[in-house]
């Protein structure tokens, strides 16, 4: 009589915790109320200047990108309806931006041709373990000129991936605030009308004053030690005909067009 009752406590036991996992999963899988921001980036397209921007607007700690976050960290993050940046690429945390449509999005992103420059400088500074795609190791990557680096870089499916991604999500969702480089950057400085914008898009009324405070305290931190030089139009240093003629055959290059940073392929 005892060990049937022990086995029928047991069994309920082992049935509520269950049914506790399972309504918690439910919970979880069903729940839209994510109130914070996800901020979608691409590599080299202002991401770390992005975050102390929104550190210094929204005076609370931005995590991410997230690549190296569990995922339990994650659930935590979001369950506390905190702010992350996240490349696309990350497969962990892209899957929140459709988990979560009502979520406030800002996206990043810049010419892609300056892009694929900017990533040179990144992964001689960094080392090739930043960019894996590549499958060089670092002495190798070295022994490459400026131009095999851009060929080697466009054999990847890195951005691809990345800027497909995006551009799913500008065409998917409302609640988007796309901010490009070329805005957010203004000669050495942040420019401080796309800084009101986003607040705008935030719905936090500041002053232009404020927005400029925002500014000079954003630019130049010591947290944004990837950010290099911070210009437009690099790659026509850097691309020669026959770089350009790869790019065109790129997937790359319909971003160009469709996001206006061409008017035709004749560049």
């Amino acid at each position: 009589m005892k060990k049937a009752l022990f086995l029928t406590c047991m069994f309920c036991c082992f049935m509520q915790s269950n049914l506790f996992a399972l309504e918690q999963r439910s919970v979880y899988d069903n729940d839209k109320s994510y109130q914070g921001i996800l901020c979608v980036t691409i590599s080299k397209s202002g991401t770390f200047l992005l975050k102390e921007i929104l550190k210094n607007l929204l005076d609370v700690k931005i995590i991410g990108p997230t690549a190296n976050c569990s995922k339990e960290k994650i659930v935590e993050l979001i369950t506390c309806n905190q702010p992350l940046i996240l490349h696309p690429i990350e497969e962990n945390t892209y899957k929140y931006v459709y988990v979560y449509p009502k979520a406030k999005k800002i996206l990043t992103i810049r010419d892609l041709r300056v892009c694929v420059v900017s990533l040179i400088d990144f992964i001689d500074n960094f080392g090739t373990m930043v960019w894996p795609q590549l499958r060089l190791n670092d002495v190798d990557w070295m022994k490459y000129t400026r131009k095999e680096k851009i060929k080697a870089i466009l054999k990847t499916n890195h951005l691809n991936i990345s800027f497909a991604r995006i551009d799913d999500i500008i065409r998917t969702f409302d609640n988007v605030f796309v901010c490009r480089f070329e805005s957010l950057v203004d000669y050495q400085a942040c420019n401080v009308e796309t800084i009101l914008d986003v607040a705008a898009f935030l719905e936090i009324p500041i002053s232009y004053n404020e927005a400029s405070l925002i500014a000079k305290k954003s630019w130049g931190s010591k947290n944004s030690m990837t950010f290099f030089r911070g210009i437009s139009g690099r790659w026509k240093e850097e691309f020669d005909d026959e770089i350009k003629v790869l790019f065109k055959r790129n997937p790359l290059n319909k971003y160009l067009l469709r996001w206006e940073y061409e008017k035709n392929n004749e560049w």
